[in-house]
């Protein structure tokens, strides 16, 4: 039977194909890198962001931006010294982060102008036309980069959390090979009101965006994941075959910094793939290896379902607003104030 879900916040996909995954390389004791000189296939890196939309920042949404501006070139905020390193500076809390200045970046910028479409109309992708992808580059010594950026958002709202981005460059900026298309740009839920080192002081007023309820935090985790997917597939029907995403690497979402305090990292991960099944038309994933990912692939290689799965923590059903039925190939993200309503046959 299929689930047919009502209300605001509903995210449900009819099809999706089962997750054959693999993990990205990495030296012992070292993390996998974001690109790879040699890809598998034309590649696609997926960067947990902030919902302000920079690529910048002293966690892995920094080290992706520092990559591209020094080893492709790309005309991001990040200073640098004599000899072309990044500068450091103290944050806030007194952490030596990288000198960055996020209302500089041009990725911000585009993002920022797609996402005012994409929230016009939810769940269909909004494209960039190429005058916006020009005039997010105006001040920027370098401009043409980006040769095209999708986005995608779940639902109407202020800031773009749960969002995703697609953006593909010019081939002369994609780093150590010409496969190495781009980046799929992403904002997770918030669990907590924080904000990753080197992005800033949160804000106060943030905290009412925070997903105090477990439930409602996996279940937006699903949801962006799905979006990532769903932006793909979106951009690879209408692009040229070299121009294909084929392969995208994946971190784990909103599991460290923002994570809900009362879910456990398997878990952030496990709804994770589920979405990224339920919005899947074809494209292999790769992912990032750390001890959650891999104990959530293999629950989820052992057809663990939201419906199935033995929670380890304090909350009981840690899934219930995520509905499923395989046999239909169907998956919704029930919102806050969504709910299954009936099965039909």
């Amino acid at each position: 039977s299929t689930t047919v879900c009502a209300g605001m916040g509903a995210n449900c996909c009819s099809g999706g194909a089962r997750l054959e995954c693999q993990f990205a390389p990495a030296d012992p004791g070292q993390h996998a890198a974001p690109y790879d000189a040699e890809p598998a296939g034309n590649f696609a890196f997926v960067v947990p962001g902030d919902e302000e939309l920079f690529v910048g920042g002293g966690a892995l949404n920094g080290a992706v931006g520092q990559l591209l501006q020094l080893r492709a070139n790309h005309p991001l905020a990040f200073e640098v010294d004599e000899t072309g390193a990044v500068k450091k500076v103290k944050d806030h809390q007194g952490k030596m982060v990288p000198s960055f200045t996020k209302e500089k970046c041009p990725l911000s910028k585009l993002h920022h102008a797609v996402f005012a479409q994409a929230k016009k109309k939810t769940n269909v992708p909004a494209e960039a036309t190429s005058l916006e992808i020009a005039e997010s580059y105006q001040d920027c010594n370098v401009r043409d980069v980006v040769k095209s950026c999708t986005g995608l958002a779940s639902f109407v709202g202020e800031k773009p959390f749960c969002a995703a981005f697609l953006s593909t460059f010019k081939p002369v900026y994609r780093p150590f090979n010409p496969q190495n298309l781009g980046l799929v740009y992403c904002v997770g839920p918030l669990g907590i009101n924080q904000k990753a080192d080197g992005e800033g002081e949160p804000d106060p007023e943030r905290e009412r965006f925070v997903y105090n309820d477990p439930q409602e935090f996996l279940a937006r985790i699903f949801d962006v994941a799905a979006n990532v997917m769903k932006c793909v597939e979106f951009h690879n029907k209408a692009a040229e075959p070299g121009d294909r995403v084929e392969v995208i690497r994946v971190p784990v979402v909103s599991g460290g910094t923002f994570m809900n305090p009362k879910v456990n990292q398997t878990q952030v991960a496990l709804a994770l793939l589920w979405g990224l099944e339920s919005g899947n038309e074809g494209t292999r994933v790769e992912l990032m290896p750390s001890d959650a990912m891999r104990e959530a692939y293999t629950l989820y290689r052992q057809d663990v379902l939201p419906s199935t799965y033995q929670s380890d923590t304090k909350v009981e059903k840690p899934f219930e607003r995520i509905v499923v039925s395989r046999d239909a190939w169907s998956w919704c993200c029930v919102g806050a104030r969504s709910k299954p309503v009936k099965s039909v046959p």
